[in-house]
């Protein structure tokens, strides 16, 4: 799709470091960035900007994370530029190839979608097994949790207008009162859904949509991978089994899963 973002609109940061520009695109865009894909003398690149306070909040996160994480070998976008200019931010990072494993499994028959989904369970099995990074805030499953929470007070207290379900300070009270039990932390996602999974060829080639990266409770990943309500994908049972079979543990229980994915009505 062709941009409607004028060259003359990216910080001249970011159009210094690019080179020559010879071609913007506008892919689907996210729910909280705008996104361009970006041709340029250097590469191509993908350029995310936002200017809502919130959601530029969560840019400069991911900015920080991507650092991080572009010390290990997870398949992740290198972070190339931030820029922070008159209330926006931009963050430009490497382009990786692929479409979101929610495309492909929608035009994909059920049935035959179980190595998909063993693959994405063996990718985000990488990701809990990957060592934090130095630099990386490193906690207990308890102690994000904490976090967790207080994030969720401050959304609804700050962040009126995006948290404006009336029944949203019910929830935060009954998720303070019925924590789960504490498990060992890991590296986690932070927003593990199949559309922030990319795949070329039957092959998952990619990772994106860090800002929630951190040290925590991995079962907060395990609940977005099947909130299908999400991504709009009705999973058979043998693609539930065969997910797990490529995490390699047990699964959630129905009580952790629906404690998580409320958790992500908040955080």
């Amino acid at each position: 799709m062709t941009s409607d973002l004028h060259l003359a609109e990216i910080p001249i940061t970011i159009r210094e470091w690019l080179g020559e520009i010879t071609r913007l695109i506008a892919p689907t865009q996210g729910c909280t960035s705008h996104l361009e894909v970006i041709e340029a003398e250097r590469g191509i690149f993908v350029l995310k900007q936002s200017e809502e306070p919130l959601f530029a909040r969560w840019l400069a996160q991911e900015w920080q994370v991507l650092q991080w994480l572009a010390q290990t070998a997870l398949p992740v976008p290198h972070p190339r530029v931030f820029v922070e200019d008159a209330g926006a931010v931009w963050l430009l990072m490497d382009f990786l190839p692929g479409e979101p494993l929610t495309e492909v499994l929608l035009r994909t028959s059920v049935g035959t979608r179980a190595p998909l989904m063993f693959s994405f369970g063996a990718t985000l099995a990488s990701i809990h097994a990957t060592p934090s990074p130095p630099g990386m805030l490193v906690q207990t499953a308890t102690e994000w949790l904490d976090t967790a929470l207080e994030t969720g007070a401050m959304h609804l207290r700050d962040f009126r207008a995006l948290y404006a379900d009336p029944q949203l300070p019910d929830l935060l009270a009954r998720l303070r009162r019925e924590r789960p039990v504490p498990v060992p932390a890991a590296l986690i996602h932070g927003d593990f859904t199949t559309d922030n999974v990319l795949v070329v060829e039957g092959r998952i080639t990619g990772i994106i949509d860090w800002s929630g990266g951190a040290v925590g409770d991995p079962r907060y990943d395990l609940a977005l991978a099947f909130d299908v309500d999400q991504d709009e994908v009705a999973l058979a049972a043998e693609e539930t089994v065969a997910f797990y079979a490529g995490y390699g543990r047990v699964p959630l229980s129905k009580l952790e899963q629906q404690y998580f994915l409320d958790l992500y009505e908040l955080y």
